[in-house]
């Protein structure tokens, strides 16, 4: 399976669903909390490019996840080592893109996507516009998720934090909900509007670094 997390739909339900801001909108928030919940309830091996911690710890290299550059993702994630293996990899598009200019890069991408299935893998991408990643990624990605990010109260009646107002900020101090859409495939039409999922994005946020910037080149095939 291939899931896509976007900032901006895709023209399908543009209309249905809040419109994100243009960043901060929770896209690697949605990403880390189900790979954590892959990782915690099957024990599932997890690989992401970006770096990730146990939540309330400060150390950095006994985590959850194994750390590798989209490059070494694509070269070993068919290793047998990695059979099963949940793969994240965040800004996707940025990565991929450029690479299209390589007719063998593509074909390399296009092989390695293809024969992941076999090795049981998935994964799970993020970008921020849904058209700006390649036709090769877009044709196979099975599941497109929108999160959305609001700011929040707590409910003392019921106990539960509810989404006030959307957050257009990139950075912001308030606490947020992030409310996630299914974009595609689309739901029933009386389901269209109600989120599938609702995160304390100040939860996810103690399993990986928020401020990371994701320093990735170009994927290029091997030698």
């Amino acid at each position: 399976m291939i899931i896509g997390i976007v900032g901006q739909v895709s023209q399908v339900r543009d209309s249905q669903i809040p419109r994100p801001s243009d960043c901060g909108n929770g896209k690697t928030n949605l990403m880390v909390s189900m790979a954590y919940h892959q990782f915690r309830t099957r024990g599932r091996k997890v690989i992401t490019n970006f770096h990730t911690k146990y939540p309330g710890s400060d150390n950095w290299n006994c985590t959850w996840s194994e750390f590798m550059t989209a490059q070494e993702i694509f070269e070993h994630f068919l290793d047998p080592e990695y059979d099963d293996a949940l793969v994240c990899i965040s800004e996707l598009s940025g990565i991929l893109h450029s690479a299209a200019r390589s007719s063998k890069t593509i074909q390399w991408v296009d092989n390695n996507l293809n024969q992941r299935r076999k090795a049981g893998h998935d994964l799970i991408w993020d970008a921020q516009r849904w058209m700006s990643n390649d036709k090769i990624l877009r044709d196979k990605t099975d599941y497109i998720y929108v999160p959305v990010k609001f700011h929040c109260v707590y409910d003392i009646r019921t106990q539960n934090w509810i989404p006030t107002t959307q957050c257009p900020k990139d950075i912001c101090d308030e606490k947020h909900l992030i409310l996630v859409w299914q974009d595609f495939p689309a739901p029933d039409p009386e389901d269209a509007l109600t989120p599938i999922k609702i995160l304390h994005a100040w939860e996810i946020g103690e399993l990986y670094d928020t401020k990371e910037r994701i320093t990735d080149q170009t994927l290029h095939a091997p030698a």
